[in-house]
């Protein structure tokens, strides 16, 4: 099992002053809204695209304003005003992520363009940054046993690297800054590959909107409410 040590969360190349554990974080299963010829409506679960991960689901992540000192909420609001899409990393960990082998296919992506954490930002506390590295197994029978298992050697690589080569057999490269990822070998088809990564998330603040006390010290909204972005373009 792959343990994280805690490190403060990461907003848009800002630092938050803020405990890991006051970002809360809710699930919303991506699913497709299909129609009948009478107008009825019933709503199914998205295929995974391909090379995507078989469950898929949007993030919504909340911050209590009250967490962040005056100077971050000032760093905050100046980053929101231009209504621009920004990276947010919380340094917790993605579990819920397999794909199932073919057989054939070595390439595969993070879903909704999540980067890894440690492409764009460096872990507070002087943490070493190959601590948040992601994590890869194939065959999850571990996961049933609890036998502990090492992940597959993964790493990094730029570009020309990752387009002119291949990872050796038994290991993984992931594309620096991009979502994309390869096995040096295709699993077996049938076969699950499953992984833990600290993904750098694309975020947008939620338009819904909120009461403002003013008569209180603090005037901004109670929540920083920031839902994942749902235009993926430019998804390397």
């Amino acid at each position: 099992m792959i343990e994280r040590p805690p490190a403060r969360p990461w907003l848009g190349g800002i630092e938050l002053d803020v405990q890991p554990d006051t970002v809360q974080r809710r699930d919303a299963p991506r699913r497709t809204l299909v129609r009948t010829g009478r107008g009825a409506a019933t709503t199914e679960h998205t295929l995974a695209p391909e090379g995507e991960p078989v469950r898929l689901a949007w993030r919504t992540f909340t911050i209590d304003w009250g967490h962040l000192a005056a100077a971050a909420r000032q760093q905050v609001g100046h980053l929101l005003a231009p209504c621009r899409a920004l990276d947010l990393v919380t340094w917790h960990d993605e579990h819920e992520l397999a794909w199932i082998g073919t057989g054939e296919r070595r390439a595969f992506r993070w879903p909704n363009g999540w980067r890894v954490a440690t492409d764009l930002a460096t872990p507070s506390g002087g943490l070493a940054p190959a601590r948040f590295a992601p994590a890869l197994y194939l065959g999850a029978g571990h996961l049933v046993t609890g036998a502990e298992v090492d992940p597959m050697p993964a790493a990094g690589v730029d570009d020309a690297t990752y387009d002119g080569g291949d990872p050796d057999p038994g290991e993984m490269w992931w594309r620096l800054g991009g979502s994309h990822f390869k096995l040096g070998t295709a699993p077996a088809a049938g076969e699950v590959l499953v992984a833990s990564m600290v993904p750098a998330y694309r975020v947008l603040e939620d338009a819904a909107p909120q009461d403002r006390a003013l008569q209180r010290p603090l005037p901004e909204p109670y929540r920083l409410v920031l839902q994942e972005a749902r235009r993926l373009e430019g998804a390397a």
